[in-house]
């Protein structure tokens, strides 16, 4: 019954997310009334998700999806911690489930099987990072997080993301108040921030390095 809960949490999660962010940016398709999420689902079954999905969208999705998913959990353990059989464990479930995830951007002729390979590297990045600052700041559950990766060449190395230069992980969307203790940098900060660079005339490589500039020697400016 736990896998089964965790199972029908993860669908529930990817069916809000879809809602709640694909569905606003579905597009028409010639002159038929039928509109195209801009995602192609892989796989969803147990506590995982493999998606493809359009650059625009997909940081806002996995953000909604990661708050989802945390939501639907908790509310699964609650509902397993009051069924007879769950009395002699029910100490030791979790409140919740956080989830970790590895974003890789890529053209769309990049080949799949590599672009996954990527992915799942940053995503076992991602989770080293989150169960270390919970062991180090012992919180209850691992902070919810994501690493990703921007592929700029043709062909990755061989030895995936490993080799290739990235960010550390980024916070998710987190309903648990202790998670600000981990000190992730929230994905959600970095999105209002591309926001309001976007509505701005100079958002070019060339002004957002000297503004990566002035941040480190002159913060007031």
């Amino acid at each position: 019954r736990l896998a089964a809960g965790v199972a029908d949490a993860t669908v529930a999660a990817g069916r809000r997310a879809v809602e709640s962010v694909l569905v606003h940016s579905a597009a028409h398709v010639s002159v038929k009334p039928v509109r195209v999420l801009p995602a192609r689902p892989i796989l969803l079954a147990g506590d995982d998700l493999t998606i493809i999905l359009r650059a625009g969208v997909a940081l806002p999705f996995l953000d909604t999806f990661s708050a989802a998913f945390e939501q639907e959990t908790r509310a699964s353990f609650a509902k397993l911690r009051k069924e007879e059989f769950a009395r002699p464990f029910k100490g030791q479930l979790p409140t919740a489930l956080t989830m970790c995830a590895g974003l890789q951007f890529v053209r769309n002729n990049f080949p799949f099987s590599q672009a996954l390979h990527l992915a799942e590297d940053l995503c076992s990045a991602a989770k080293k990072q989150a169960k270390d600052l919970q062991a180090r700041h012992k919180l209850d559950l691992a902070p919810a997080a994501v690493c990703f990766h921007r592929m700029t060449t043709s062909l990755a190395d061989e030895d995936g993301a490993q080799a290739l230069p990235g960010l550390g992980a980024y916070g998710l969307q987190s309903d648990s108040k202790e998670h600000a203790k981990a000190g992730l940098p929230s994905l959600q900060g970095l999105m209002d921030l591309a926001r309001a660079l976007s509505a701005t005339e100079q958002t070019g490589a060339g002004p957002m390095r000297r503004l990566l500039n002035a941040a480190t020697t002159n913060p007031a400016e």
